[in-house]
């Protein structure tokens, strides 16, 4: 059905004017098309498309300022958290606790008064982000200097102890991506206190921690 077109098409050109055209087949017309590299399929040649999904890849850093609140065992007690990144890995941490401790008289050990803490940190991720998962945990370190004032019915003078000490904590986060910046942290942390925070009621030891925090961009 194609040969009759192809052949009276071919007659026209070659009679007009009185010049001898020759017209190459369709087989082959084709295939110098495809040959000269003017038609690919490739991903790598589509464009805009790709590049962009490529480009969207990858892990990028989800929060830069988090705040929320901590609860710890002992006498680290409960108190606000908040966490500042300068990139994916590296940030602070800074918290502020309000615990009990334990009251030192002459008849023994009882129930003391309320400490007030504040405890900055650096804090260092051990992996990268990835915002493909549902629920991506990160394990982490930290360090730090901490500034307590103990009650002052903690003593048997009655008179308020400030000491200051430092702590070494490690733990893991995990960000939840259907609530948003929401993320749940829980660690292990070690305190050394100053004597006179010891003599106060306020004890060096390990102890764990619960965090929970909101991230903003």
């Amino acid at each position: 059905m194609l040969i009759a077109p192809w052949l009276l098409v071919t007659t026209m050109l070659a009679g007009g004017g009185g010049q001898s055209i020759e017209v190459a087949p369709p087989a082959v017309v084709v295939d110098q098309v495809f040959s000269r590299g003017n038609v690919s399929f490739a991903p790598a040649d589509q464009g805009s498309s790709s590049s962009s999904s490529s480009s969207s890849s990858g892990p990028t850093a989800p929060h830069a300022f988090g705040f929320g609140a901590m609860t710890g065992a002992g006498t680290l007690g409960t108190g606000l958290l908040l966490r500042g990144w300068f990139g994916d890995r590296i940030g602070f941490d800074m918290r502020f606790l309000l615990s009990s401790s334990e009251e030192v008289t002459e008849t023994g050990i009882g129930e003391g008064g309320f400490n007030f803490e504040l405890a900055p940190s650096v804090i260092v991720m051990l992996t990268k982000s990835d915002q493909s998962r549902g629920v991506d945990i990160r394990p982490y370190i930290g360090g730090g200097v901490n500034e307590t004032r103990a009650g002052s019915n903690t003593t048997i003078t009655g008179s308020p102890a400030s000491g200051s000490g430092t702590q070494v904590f490690g733990g893991a986060e995990a960000a939840i991506r259907a609530v948003g910046g929401f993320a749940i942290s829980a660690e292990v942390v070690y305190n050394k206190r100053s004597q006179a925070l010891v003599a106060a009621g306020v004890k060096s030891g390990v102890t764990g921690e619960v965090g929970f925090l909101f991230y903003v961009k």
